[in-house]
Protein backbone atom coordinates (compact mmCIF):
# COMPACT_ATOMS: atom_id res chain seq x y z
CA UNK A 1 0.00 0.00 0.00
CA UNK A 2 1.33 2.92 -0.94
CA UNK A 3 2.20 5.85 1.78
CA UNK A 4 0.74 9.07 1.55
CA UNK A 5 3.41 11.81 1.28
CA UNK A 6 3.00 14.54 3.07
CA UNK A 7 5.29 17.78 2.43
CA UNK A 8 4.29 20.70 5.83
CA UNK A 9 7.12 23.03 5.00
CA UNK A 10 6.06 23.13 1.34
CA UNK A 11 2.16 24.06 1.42
CA UNK A 12 0.14 24.35 -1.65
CA UNK A 13 -1.49 27.50 -2.54
CA UNK A 14 -5.16 28.37 -3.26
CA UNK A 15 -6.46 26.40 -6.44
CA UNK A 16 -6.93 30.26 -7.96
CA UNK A 17 -3.14 30.67 -8.14
CA UNK A 18 -1.24 27.20 -8.55
CA UNK A 19 1.07 26.27 -10.68
CA UNK A 20 0.39 22.82 -12.23
CA UNK A 21 1.55 20.74 -15.29
CA UNK A 22 -0.70 18.56 -16.74
CA UNK A 23 0.95 15.58 -18.56
CA UNK A 24 -1.84 14.11 -21.73
CA UNK A 25 -0.68 11.44 -24.71
CA UNK A 26 -3.92 12.88 -26.31
CA UNK A 27 -3.65 16.78 -27.68
CA UNK A 28 -7.78 16.86 -28.13
CA UNK A 29 -7.86 15.99 -24.56
CA UNK A 30 -5.71 18.25 -23.08
CA UNK A 31 -8.04 21.53 -25.48
CA UNK A 32 -10.98 20.06 -24.23
CA UNK A 33 -10.07 20.18 -20.86
CA UNK A 34 -8.11 22.93 -21.03
CA UNK A 35 -12.03 24.53 -22.42
CA UNK A 36 -13.34 22.98 -19.65
CA UNK A 37 -11.09 24.74 -17.06
CA UNK A 38 -11.42 27.97 -18.60
CA UNK A 39 -15.07 28.56 -17.87
CA UNK A 40 -13.62 28.68 -13.86
CA UNK A 41 -11.29 31.27 -15.45
CA UNK A 42 -8.11 29.49 -16.38
CA UNK A 43 -5.90 30.26 -18.33
CA UNK A 44 -4.53 27.18 -19.96
CA UNK A 45 -1.60 27.89 -22.55
CA UNK A 46 -0.41 24.81 -24.50
CA UNK A 47 3.12 24.24 -24.95
CA UNK A 48 4.88 22.02 -26.99
CA UNK A 49 7.90 19.04 -25.16
CA UNK A 50 10.58 21.58 -26.67
CA UNK A 51 9.04 25.13 -25.42
CA UNK A 52 8.56 23.67 -22.40
CA UNK A 53 12.44 22.68 -21.94
CA UNK A 54 13.37 26.13 -23.21
CA UNK A 55 10.69 28.22 -21.16
CA UNK A 56 9.81 25.87 -18.38
CA UNK A 57 11.49 28.87 -16.05
CA UNK A 58 8.74 31.25 -16.95
CA UNK A 59 6.05 29.07 -16.46
CA UNK A 60 3.66 31.49 -14.20
CA UNK A 61 2.22 30.55 -10.99
CA UNK A 62 -1.16 32.03 -12.09
CA UNK A 63 -2.01 29.36 -15.24
CA UNK A 64 -1.98 25.94 -15.76
CA UNK A 65 0.42 24.17 -18.36
CA UNK A 66 -0.53 21.72 -20.52
CA UNK A 67 2.47 19.58 -22.17
CA UNK A 68 1.48 16.92 -24.60
CA UNK A 69 4.34 13.93 -24.08
CA UNK A 70 4.96 11.21 -26.53
CA UNK A 71 6.15 8.22 -25.17
CA UNK A 72 9.51 7.80 -26.61
CA UNK A 73 11.97 8.28 -23.92
CA UNK A 74 13.74 11.82 -25.05
CA UNK A 75 10.67 13.59 -24.18
CA UNK A 76 9.69 11.74 -21.28
CA UNK A 77 12.94 12.19 -19.76
CA UNK A 78 12.23 15.75 -19.72
CA UNK A 79 9.92 14.78 -17.07
CA UNK A 80 12.94 15.24 -14.33
CA UNK A 81 14.26 19.09 -15.52
CA UNK A 82 10.87 20.46 -13.90
CA UNK A 83 11.07 22.37 -10.84
CA UNK A 84 10.80 20.81 -7.75
CA UNK A 85 7.36 20.92 -5.90
CA UNK A 86 4.98 21.30 -9.16
CA UNK A 87 2.03 20.15 -9.50
CA UNK A 88 1.96 17.27 -12.09
CA UNK A 89 -1.47 16.01 -12.92
CA UNK A 90 -1.50 12.61 -15.16
CA UNK A 91 -4.34 12.54 -17.70
CA UNK A 92 -2.71 10.12 -19.56
CA UNK A 93 -3.00 6.06 -19.60
CA UNK A 94 0.30 4.45 -21.23
CA UNK A 95 0.59 1.33 -22.55
CA UNK A 96 3.69 -1.02 -20.84
CA UNK A 97 5.05 -1.29 -24.32
CA UNK A 98 4.92 2.53 -24.48
CA UNK A 99 6.77 3.12 -21.08
CA UNK A 100 10.69 4.09 -21.25
CA UNK A 101 12.89 0.72 -20.75
CA UNK A 102 14.58 1.98 -17.72
CA UNK A 103 11.48 2.50 -15.28
CA UNK A 104 11.51 -0.93 -13.49
CA UNK A 105 8.36 -2.84 -12.79
CA UNK A 106 6.42 -0.68 -15.15
CA UNK A 107 4.07 -3.73 -15.91
CA UNK A 108 3.09 -3.66 -12.08
CA UNK A 109 2.37 0.20 -11.90
CA UNK A 110 -0.15 2.78 -13.30
CA UNK A 111 0.82 5.16 -15.39
CA UNK A 112 0.41 7.72 -12.51
CA UNK A 113 2.92 5.23 -10.26
CA UNK A 114 5.57 5.73 -13.90
CA UNK A 115 5.34 9.42 -14.34
CA UNK A 116 5.81 9.85 -10.29
CA UNK A 117 9.49 7.58 -10.90
CA UNK A 118 9.86 9.91 -13.94
CA UNK A 119 9.76 13.15 -12.11
CA UNK A 120 10.42 12.39 -8.51
CA UNK A 121 10.68 16.27 -7.46
CA UNK A 122 7.52 16.81 -8.81
CA UNK A 123 3.86 16.34 -6.94
CA UNK A 124 1.92 13.87 -8.74
CA UNK A 125 -1.78 13.62 -9.11
CA UNK A 126 -3.81 11.43 -11.55
CA UNK A 127 -6.76 12.30 -12.83
CA UNK A 128 -9.60 12.56 -15.88
CA UNK A 129 -7.62 10.00 -17.36
CA UNK A 130 -11.29 8.05 -17.75
CA UNK A 131 -12.86 10.78 -19.63
CA UNK A 132 -13.03 11.23 -23.87
CA UNK A 133 -12.73 14.81 -25.45
CA UNK A 134 -16.73 14.74 -25.81
CA UNK A 135 -16.91 14.08 -21.96
CA UNK A 136 -15.24 17.02 -21.34
CA UNK A 137 -16.58 19.22 -23.87
CA UNK A 138 -19.92 18.18 -22.65
CA UNK A 139 -19.31 18.78 -19.44
CA UNK A 140 -18.16 22.23 -20.22
CA UNK A 141 -21.87 22.74 -21.83
CA UNK A 142 -23.34 21.22 -18.49
CA UNK A 143 -24.61 18.22 -20.69
CA UNK A 144 -22.43 15.63 -18.52
CA UNK A 145 -22.08 14.49 -15.10
CA UNK A 146 -19.68 12.13 -13.67
CA UNK A 147 -17.16 11.63 -10.67
CA UNK A 148 -13.91 11.99 -11.71
CA UNK A 149 -11.84 9.81 -9.65
CA UNK A 150 -8.05 10.79 -8.45
CA UNK A 151 -5.02 9.11 -7.21
CA UNK A 152 -1.92 10.06 -5.70
CA UNK A 153 0.24 9.40 -2.79
CA UNK A 154 0.59 13.08 -2.00
CA UNK A 155 -3.13 13.88 -0.50
CA UNK A 156 -2.39 17.21 -0.23
CA UNK A 157 -1.76 17.67 -3.65
CA UNK A 158 -4.71 15.38 -4.63
CA UNK A 159 -6.79 18.11 -2.50
CA UNK A 160 -5.52 20.92 -4.47
CA UNK A 161 -5.92 18.84 -7.85
CA UNK A 162 -9.85 18.01 -6.82
CA UNK A 163 -10.80 21.72 -5.83
CA UNK A 164 -9.85 22.81 -9.37
CA UNK A 165 -11.13 19.88 -11.09
CA UNK A 166 -14.65 20.69 -9.15
CA UNK A 167 -14.73 23.89 -11.03
CA UNK A 168 -15.81 21.88 -14.13
CA UNK A 169 -19.32 22.09 -13.81
CA UNK A 170 -20.73 18.14 -13.70
CA UNK A 171 -18.16 16.73 -12.38
CA UNK A 172 -17.61 15.54 -8.65
CA UNK A 173 -13.61 14.68 -7.74
CA UNK A 174 -13.40 11.75 -5.32
CA UNK A 175 -9.94 10.70 -3.60
CA UNK A 176 -9.94 7.34 -4.36
CA UNK A 177 -5.77 6.21 -2.88
CA UNK A 178 -2.64 5.90 -4.04
CA UNK A 179 -1.05 5.99 -7.18
CA UNK A 180 -0.70 2.17 -7.20
CA UNK A 181 -2.63 1.06 -5.15
CA UNK A 182 -5.67 2.16 -6.56
CA UNK A 183 -4.39 4.15 -9.69
CA UNK A 184 -4.44 0.95 -12.25
CA UNK A 185 -7.94 0.04 -11.54
CA UNK A 186 -8.87 4.30 -12.10
CA UNK A 187 -7.16 3.92 -15.41
CA UNK A 188 -8.87 0.60 -16.21
CA UNK A 189 -12.09 2.55 -15.67
CA UNK A 190 -11.20 4.27 -19.44
CA UNK A 191 -12.20 0.85 -21.00
CA UNK A 192 -14.69 -0.09 -19.52
CA UNK A 193 -16.56 2.89 -20.03
CA UNK A 194 -15.98 3.37 -23.80
CA UNK A 195 -17.05 -0.47 -24.15
CA UNK A 196 -20.51 0.37 -22.45
CA UNK A 197 -20.84 3.54 -24.56
CA UNK A 198 -19.84 1.64 -27.77
CA UNK A 199 -22.89 -0.74 -26.56
CA UNK A 200 -25.17 1.92 -25.20
CA UNK A 201 -24.29 4.18 -27.89
CA UNK A 202 -24.38 7.27 -25.92
CA UNK A 203 -21.95 8.68 -22.94
CA UNK A 204 -21.70 7.29 -19.85
CA UNK A 205 -20.50 8.79 -16.53
CA UNK A 206 -19.21 7.08 -13.37
CA UNK A 207 -20.68 7.40 -9.60
CA UNK A 208 -18.66 5.98 -6.33
CA UNK A 209 -20.55 4.52 -3.32
CA UNK A 210 -19.21 4.97 0.20
CA UNK A 211 -18.41 1.38 -0.07
CA UNK A 212 -16.01 1.85 -2.98
CA UNK A 213 -18.32 0.43 -5.65
CA UNK A 214 -19.05 2.05 -9.10
CA UNK A 215 -21.93 2.70 -11.21
CA UNK A 216 -22.38 3.50 -14.38
CA UNK A 217 -24.39 6.08 -14.69
CA UNK A 218 -27.00 6.29 -17.53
Amino acid sequence: MSETRMIPDAPLVSPRYARIAIVSEDIDVGRSLRNALAGGGYQCPIWTPAEACGARSAMSDFEVVFLYLAADHPSVAMLSTWPPGLVVVNVAVWRTDEVPADVGHAANRSATGVVASLCPQARVVGALQQFSPTHLELASLGLFESDAPVVADDREAADLVEAIIGQVQGLRPIYVGGHDESGQGAEALREVIRNVEHIRGHVVGVRFSEDGAVTLLE
